[in-house]
């Protein structure tokens, strides 16, 4: 499966340095970037791909090909991959 849109994965080059407080409340997220971490005001890196609707893998070796559907919204992959049940995941695939 080729996809013709893509989205942007962007998370604070910070998050994971034990000094600077809980993972979760750094930015990060889908979509357009903010400049830089609303939280620790850390610099943002970022890459571009697609949020596939896949089969679940043990192995956790998700591929491009092996995707039912492609999205560039977070809510709209999460909502195909629910209607298709227990045995699909969302995950994020570089293209670049």
């Amino acid at each position: 499966m080729t996809a013709t849109a893509t989205t942007r994965h962007y998370w604070c080059t910070l998050r994971d340095e034990p000094w600077s407080g809980e993972a979760y409340q750094h930015a990060k997220g889908y979509g357009k970037p903010p400049a830089k971490c609303e939280y620790c005001g850390g610099g943002i890196s970022s890459m571009v791909g697609v949020l596939a609707v896949i089969a679940w893998r043990q192995d956790g070796r998700y591929q491009l090909d092996d995707a039912v559907k492609v999205f560039v919204r977070q809510k709209a992959a999460e909502a195909h991959c629910d209607a298709l049940g227990d045995d699909y995941v969302v995950r994020f695939l570089a293209t670049s």
